[in-house]
């Protein structure tokens, strides 16, 4: 005689609220749990302070009250500040860029602007162009691979991809610029 068939029990997925501390925003800011150790704090303190006194009132609003909210980040660009003159360089240059890459979920975002600068370099009829949107590419994909990486948001392994992500792309887009010159040249 033939047993009936056992019934499996079938997992039920149960959402479940972050802990205490967990990570539960998707933004670069929200993700950021780590900064380096300030050698002089006083003085990198005083140096991002110098920076906001100087900036458009609705730009550094927004920049302390996202600072105020993810005291980490102040930090991380304390540190840029005090050690780092490139990353400072690209952070303090574009406070826009710096508050979009901070608020952005930065998976979806680096793929979002390589795909788009890849293709409108490639698109591109003007040599100086194709360079300007290179170097705007290599600049901003830079300073959100760095945060995520020195942030803690990120897995060295996964910033290193990204790395090589950003690589591969411009130079294909440089070449895919190139042969178009080259056929619009008629060679």
């Amino acid at each position: 005689m033939k047993r009936p068939a056992k019934k499996r029990a079938i997992a039920k997925k149960v959402a479940r609220k972050p802990a205490a501390g967990a990570q539960s925003d998707a933004t670069l800011a929200g993700r950021i749990v780590t900064a380096p150790h300030l050698v002089e704090p006083k003085v990198a303190r005083a140096r991002l302070v110098e920076w906001l006194a100087g900036l458009p009132s609705t730009q550094a609003k927004s920049l302390k009250a996202l600072l105020a909210a993810h005291k980490t980040v102040g930090t991380l660009l304390e540190s840029l500040a005090e050690s780092s003159p490139y990353l400072w360089e690209l952070a303090s240059r574009d406070p826009q860029r710096l508050l979009r890459l901070l608020a952005c979920n930065p998976d979806r975002y680096l793929a979002a602007l390589l795909a788009e600068n890849g293709r409108a370099v490639a698109a591109s009829t003007d040599e100086a162009e194709a360079m300007r949107l290179l170097r705007t590419m290599k600049a901003e994909a830079a300073l959100l691979i760095a945060l995520a990486d020195i942030g803690g948001a990120w897995p060295v392994m996964q910033a290193t991809r990204a790395l090589t992500d950003l690589a591969d792309s411009a130079v294909d887009a440089a070449v895919r610029f190139v042969l178009a010159e080259a056929a619009r040249a008629g060679a």
